[in-house]
C-alpha cells in the first residue's frame, strides 16, 4: 500500500532527526553493541562539524 502524502510528511520530519552525521555515528554505534557515554562521545567528537 502506497504512503499518504500526509504519512509521507510525516516519516520525512521523523527522519530528518537522523540527518545529522553525529546521530548518524551514535545510532549506528548503539545498534552495534553497547558504548558509555565516554566511548561515543569519544568517537563521535572528531565527526563534529568545525
Amino acid at each position: 500500500m502506497a504512503l499518504s502524502k500526509d504519512a509521507a510528511s510525516a516519516a520525512t520530519e521523523k527522519l530528518k532527526i537522523f540527518a545529522q552525521r553525529q546521530r548518524l555515528l551514535i545510532l549506528s554505534m548503539l545498534l552495534s553493541d553497547e558504548f558509555t557515554v565516554t566511548d561515543i562521545d569519544e568517537a563521535t567528537v572528531s565527526a563534529s562539524p568545525p
